[in-house]
């Protein structure tokens, strides 16, 4: 079966199926705090109310957490909203 060409993720440039984005979501922090504090993935998952296989993706930058689910992770951990944030480098203007 062939796969369907990838899709535009609104008008954000993103595209299902695609690297992560330069700039954005930054998932070392949590992950980091995740192993040195002996927690499974499924645990994390479940304390923040999303399956998984979706924190799976959060960890590895695939996809980024609502909002919401961004305040439910800074909660639980006591990450610094901003180190959860890569900076986004501006682009040199010609």
């Amino acid at each position: 079966m062939k796969r369907k060409k990838s899709t535009s993720h609104f008008n954000t440039g993103k595209t299902y199926n695609s690297r992560p984005r330069k700039g954005g979501w930054n998932p070392g922090p949590l992950v980091k705090w995740r192993k040195i504090n002996g927690f499974s993935t499924k645990e994390v998952a479940e304390s923040i109310g999303v399956g998984e296989r979706q924190y799976a993706r959060y960890e590895t930058g695939r996809n980024e957490p609502a909002i919401i689910t961004l305040k439910k992770i800074i909660d639980l951990t006591g990450i610094k909203p901003m180190d959860l944030m890569r900076e986004i480098p501006e682009e040199d203007e010609e």
